[in-house]
């Protein structure tokens, strides 16, 4: 399977509305090294930032952010160097909820007022 950060997506709903957030480049031609062999039960871990992912735009506000991840490998398959490869989809069974304290657009409050 090719395990990259390529092949991950994220859909991500927070306080500006729902977002897909994807890497920025296609997957590049594929070569066995960038490929992994997992037997039965295996599993495997890739560390990523959300930021890499979504613009700034979709992480601008503080709050909270439910994230459910992808892995699409349809369009990084290994038929080409002749790897019998995983090309599917799967999507995350549950979301991740993230809390974002301090996001990058400055938030301005309503100052308070009484009314007559």
């Amino acid at each position: 399977m090719r395990f990259r950060p390529e092949t991950l997506g994220f859909d991500v709903v927070g306080p500006r509305g729902a977002d897909h957030c994807s890497w920025s480049a296609l997957p590049s031609a594929p070569t066995r090294d960038l490929f992994t062999t997992l037997g039965a039960g295996a599993q495997t871990s890739l560390t990523v930032l959300l930021s890499a992912y979504c613009s700034a735009r979709v992480l601008a506000r503080s709050g909270l952010y439910v994230v459910r991840a992808s892995l699409d490998t349809r369009k990084a398959s290994g038929a080409e160097i002749g790897l019998r490869s995983f090309d599917g989809q799967v999507i995350a069974t549950s979301p991740t909820v993230v809390r974002l304290r301090r996001g990058t657009e400055v938030e301005t409050l309503a100052h308070p007022s009484l009314e007559r």
